[in-house]
This record gives structure tokens, sequence and C-alpha cells, in this order.
């Protein structure tokens, strides 16, 4: 079930990106939010991203340390 939607959803990308001149993931982007596109947020994940993988194991330890009590 999850692939055929993924399938159609890429489909549809490649149909909407051929009709705007996009990217594929710009094509999807442009619905939501119109301008923006893939290379304004990938930053923005890659800081995320930076940040999670040092808050991450800490925020697990302080949760096992609390369920430990």
């Amino acid at each position: 079930a999850l692939e055929g939607v993924v399938a159609l959803v890429r489909e549809e990308a490649a149909l909407r990106a051929e009709a705007l001149g996009l990217a594929p993931y710009d094509a999807l982007m442009e619905q939501y939010d119109p301008g923006n596109r893939a290379a304004d947020i990938t930053p923005v994940f890659a800081e995320l991203k930076a940040f999670l993988k040092d808050f991450l194991p800490h925020a697990l330890a302080v949760q096992d340390a609390r369920l430990a009590k």
C-alpha cells in the first residue's frame, strides 16, 4: 500500500516538474510553499541533523536515568 502511494507521488512530482520546469521535489513544494526550493531548506535540515546528532544521545540518557528511578 505504501509503495503504491509513493509511486503515485513520484509520478505526480514528475508531471508537475515537467509542467513547471522545476526539479520534482521543488515542484511538490510549490504547492505548499510557493517560491521556496530544496536548496533553501537543505541548510536548515543540515543544521538540525548536526544538533540532533549531539542532542539525542544526551536526551536518551536523561530519559533512561529518569526511568531508572
